[in-house]
């Protein structure tokens, strides 16, 4: 009986120390996939981003800045192209999709007028560019976001002189 006793308190001992171990991989698993799982893209922060990059852009054109200018022109490209590669859908409309024909080939058709043409013709081509952004936000629902010419340079920290 002694010897019953002995082995039962062996195999339970047994039994707990491989669902420790169990749970442990479980856990580490758990959080492996945690970590390789691709954060939630939050597309407002993109889009403040775009709206900076814009701002700037304009404001380096103005001042005939064209160093400058390609710079912000490149990071906004950047993050027009970021929100189409993402797959983002918001309430039923393919953001991604929008970005695509709305922001990114607007904003190539303003580089390819303002290269032909040079700094000086950027604002009619910059009015164009913002209507691609307001045409998307129209077909993506979100007509209540309304982009327009920059009026005042909230940016004082920065020359845009060349």
């Amino acid at each position: 009986m002694k010897n019953i006793s002995i082995l039962s308190l062996l195999l339970v001992l047994l039994l707990i120390a491989c669902t420790e171990e169990k749970q442990e991989v479980t856990a580490k698993e758990e959080s492996k996939k945690v970590l390789l799982e691709e954060p939630e893209v939050e597309l407002a922060t993109y889009m403040a981003n775009m709206q900076r990059y814009l701002e700037k852009m304009y404001w380096s054109a103005k001042a005939n800045n064209e160093p400058l200018h390609q710079f912000y022109l490149h990071e906004l490209e950047e993050q027009m192209e970021s929100v189409q590669e993402a797959g983002i859908t918001e309430d039923g409309v393919n953001v991604s999709y929008n970005m695509l024909h709305y922001g990114i080939k607007s904003l190539e058709v303003y580089e390819e007028r303002v290269k032909e043409e040079g700094l000086t013709s950027y604002p009619g081509h910059f009015k164009n560019l913002i209507n691609g952004c307001n045409a998307c936000h129209m077909v993506s629902k979100k007509p209540f976001v309304v982009i327009k010419t920059p009026e005042l340079n909230i940016y004082s920290s920065q020359s845009f002189e060349p």
